[in-house]
C-alpha cells in the first residue's frame, strides 16, 4: 500500500484511477480513517495530514519534502508530486510557483487571470507542464520526471480537470485539458505519464 501525498482531491482521484489500472494499491490521506487503518492493520495517524511548506529550489526538492513528510506522518511509503507550468514568453514563469502565481492563498481563477494578463498581446504562447514524482519509504528516494507541451489559450475552455487545465491547449487534440478531461479523453498529461512510469516499476 502506497500513500499519495496530496490533499488535492483532483490529483488524488487521477492518481488512484491510474494506480488501479496498473494493479497498484494507492490510497489518499483522506482514506486513512480509523476504521480503514484497523481493517488493513496499519497505524492510524491521529495527527492531521502535514501542511508542507514548499521551500525547495526545484521540483525535485519540493516533491521530496512532501513525500518525506507524508511518509513520517503515515508510516506508509509515500509518493508526492510537484508540478510546474513553464511559459516560454514569460521566461519560464510561473514555473515552480504555478500554484501560487497570483500570491499566497490565491485561487486557480486568480492564477489564470494573472497568466492571461501577462500574455496579453503575445503571439508566442508555447508552454510546458512538468511533473516530478518522488517516492519515499522503500530504499533511496525514487524520482521520475515527465512533461506535456502545449499552448496557453486566449480564453478559458470549461470542462473537467483543475488548476490551469482550462487554459492549457493541446494542439494534437484541438482542445484544452479541461475540455478533454470533461469529455473523458485519456490525454497523456505530464502527471499521467509520470505516474504510469512509476506504477510500471511498482506493478
Amino acid at each position: 500500500m502506497i500513500l499519495f501525498a496530496s490533499g488535492n482531491k483532483g490529483k488524488c482521484a487521477e492518481a488512484k484511477q491510474l494506480a488501479a489500472e496498473c494493479g497498484v494499491e494507492l490510497v489518499a490521506p483522506s482514506d486513512l480513517t480509523e476504521s480503514f487503518c484497523k481493517a488493513h492493520n496499519i497505524t492510524f495517524p491521529t495527527a492531521p495530514p502535514p501542511d508542507v511548506e514548499e521551500t525547495g529550489k526545484n521540483y525535485e526538492e519540493n516533491a521530496l519534502l512532501k513525500a518525506q513528510a507524508y511518509h513520517e506522518w503515515s508510516g506508509l511509503p509515500a509518493v508526492a508530486d510537484d508540478t510546474g507550468l513553464e511559459v516560454e514568453a514569460l521566461g519560464g514563469e510561473p514555473g515552480l510557483y504555478a500554484a501560487r502565481y497570483a500570491g499566497e492563498h490565491c485561487s486557480p481563477e486568480d492564477n489564470m487571470h494573472k497568466l492571461l494578463a501577462a500574455l496579453d498581446g503575445q503571439s508566442n504562447r508555447q508552454a510546458t507542464f512538468i511533473c516530478v514524482l518522488c517516492m519515499v519509504g522503500a530504499e533511496a528516494p525514487l524520482f521520475i520526471r515527465d512533461q506535456i507541451d502545449g499552448e496557453i489559450a486566449h480564453e478559458k475552455e470549461q470542462g473537467g480537470g483543475f488548476g490551469y487545465d482550462p487554459l492549457f491547449f493541446v494542439p494534437e487534440f484541438g482542445h484544452t485539458l479541461a475540455h478533454l478531461k470533461g469529455e473523458g479523453v485519456e490525454v497523456p498529461t505530464h502527471r499521467r505519464k509520470a505516474l504510469q512510469q512509476l506504477f510500471s516499476l511498482l506493478g
